[in-house]
């Protein structure tokens, strides 16, 4: 994703005359480009908002179906017939904290993926910002006194 950002602003500045051009359109090209990373953070914590409360409600959801499972098992005297219905409604229970599980899993790897890039998208941000500033005060013109 970063070579993406790299790429398109450097395309960008490949297209952009420098004779014609002044350092305050420089300097717009990478406010416009910083107004586009800030949009970007502020989506990526949206979906880790919303991937931790995705999380969070299927931990409360295993919980609840653990307990209510353990509920019915103490009350339930275990029926003696044959092995194979038991199986059947063992594994049809034991498949869903499996499903859960699984997307438990897949949500906690995919917020830690998301809180990485939003990481690195801020760290690119400052360094966009910390270069933008640093090329505007080193080529800003100077007046001559007399």
């Amino acid at each position: 994703m970063n070579q993406d950002i790299d790429a398109r602003i450097f395309k960008e500045f490949l297209q952009y005359d420098l004779t014609s051009g002044s350092l305050w359109e420089i300097v717009e090209i990478f406010e416009r480009h910083r107004t586009n990373f800030k949009q970007e953070i502020s989506q990526y914590q949206q979906e880790i908002t919303q991937a931790k409360q995705e999380l969070s409600s299927l931990r409360e959801s295993i919980k609840q179906i653990k307990t209510t499972q353990e509920h019915q098992d103490s009350i339930k005297p275990k029926p003696k017939k044959s092995p194979k219905p038991q199986t059947k409604n063992k594994t049809a229970l034991e498949d869903i904290p499996k499903d859960y599980k699984q997307r438990i899993l897949e949500l906690e790897l995919e917020n830690r993926r998301l809180e990485i890039e939003l990481r690195d998208l801020k760290q690119e941000i400052e360094l966009n910002a910390r270069e933008s500033l640093s090329n505007t005060l080193n080529k800003k013109p100077t007046k001559d006194r007399d």
